[in-house]
C-alpha cells in the first residue's frame, strides 16, 4: 500500500486519477448478449445485474429502451478520483453508512461505527473505536486502543516532522 510522504504525493496522486461513477444496474428486459459484454454481468433469463461505468450503463439503457421492463442503478460516488476501501481483507467491524477511501489502513479489533469518514492514506490502529459521525482526515495516524467520540474531527498530517511546506 502506498503511504503518501509528503502532501504534494497525495495530490498528484488525486489529480490524476480518472474521475469515475461506478454503477451497478438491475435490469429486467430482453437484452441481446453482445450488448451485455461490455459489462461484468450476472443474468438468467430476462433478469440482468451489471457493473460499469454510469454512462455505458445509461447508453445501454437507452440503446434498449423498449425492451426493459424495469431498471434501478445504484451507486455510491459520482465523478470520484478515490474509491472506497475494500472491506473484504479488513480484520475489523464496519458498520453500514461508514465511507472509508482507499489506501486506509484499518488494523485488527478495530471498529468503525456508522456515519464515520476515514479519507485516504489514514491508519487506524487495532482495537480503536471510530465512532459515529467523526472524520479522520487524510494521512492522519490514529494509535491502538483509541476512542474518537461522535462528530469528532481528527484532522491529517499535512507535512512530515521538521519539514515546512513550500
Amino acid at each position: 500500500m502506498d503511504h503518501f510522504q509528503e502532501s504534494h504525493e497525495l495530490a498528484m496522486y488525486i489529480k490524476n486519477q480518472p474521475k469515475v461513477t461506478p454503477v451497478k444496474a438491475y435490469i429486467k428486459g430482453h437484452l441481446p448478449e453482445e450488448a451485455l459484454r461490455a459489462f461484468r454481468h450476472f443474468s438468467e433469463g430476462t433478469l440482468h445485474i451489471l457493473f460499469g461505468e454510469l454512462q455505458d450503463v445509461r447508453q445501454l439503457i437507452t440503446t434498449y429502451y423498449d425492451a426493459i421492463e424495469d431498471y434501478i442503478l445504484e451507486l455510491d460516488r459520482k465523478n470520484s478520483a478515490i474509491p472506497l476501501l475494500s472491506l473484504e481483507e479488513v480484520e475489523a467491524r464496519v458498520e453500514p453508512g461508514a465511507i472509508i477511501r482507499d489506501r486506509v489502513t484499518i488494523e485488527k479489533g478495530a471498529v468503525i461505527m456508522m456515519g464515520a469518514v476515514i479519507n485516504i492514506g489514514a491508519h487506524i490502529g487495532s482495537g480503536t473505536m471510530v465512532d459515529m459521525n467523526a472524520v479522520v482526515g487524510s494521512r492522519a495516524k490514529i494509535g491502538s486502543n483509541v476512542h474518537i467520540g461522535a462528530g469528532a474531527v481528527i484532522a491529517g498530517v499535512l507535512e512530515p516532522p521538521g519539514k515546512q511546506p513550500v
